[in-house]
């Protein structure tokens, strides 16, 4: 059993430096780039690929603040899907907008992801018995 948590926390450690890696490279195209608006988008990027290596690098030490963090980080993804799935500024030069089946989708994550952090919530409440 040791040598597969050993396992696992190695491969969450490769995982965790790959995404610092790819973001690194990013935030590195980014500073090198001479359009603004790649640079923006490649910032974004970049800061997207850090924040989601945050997880996987810290559940080598604590799965549970690993599981905490990842709920965390979620939420704001969440936020922009819905803002860039439904805003229609975010895509100036498309006079079409996102199929419904996106949209759906977008709605979708986001409550089950809302429902998944009460149920997490509730459950936490009932074990402190609060």
């Amino acid at each position: 059993m040791t040598l597969l948590r050993l396992l696992l926390k190695m491969l969450f450690a490769l995982c965790g430096l790959y995404f610092v890696l790819s973001g690194s490279i990013l935030m590195f195209a980014a500073a090198s780039q001479s359009k603004p608006d790649s640079q923006t988008a490649l910032r974004i990027m970049g800061g997207c690929f850090l924040a989601t290596s945050l997880p996987f690098l810290i559940a080598v030490f604590s799965t549970q603040k690993a599981k905490l963090l990842g709920a965390i980080l979620l939420v704001p993804a969440s936020l922009g899907l819905l803002c860039l799935t439904f805003t229609p500024a975010f895509q100036p030069e498309s006079q079409t907008t996102a199929l419904p089946i996106v949209q759906s989708a977008a709605i979708a994550f986001t409550v089950l992801l809302i429902a998944r952090i009460a149920d997490a919530a509730r459950n936490h409440r009932s074990r402190v018995g609060t």
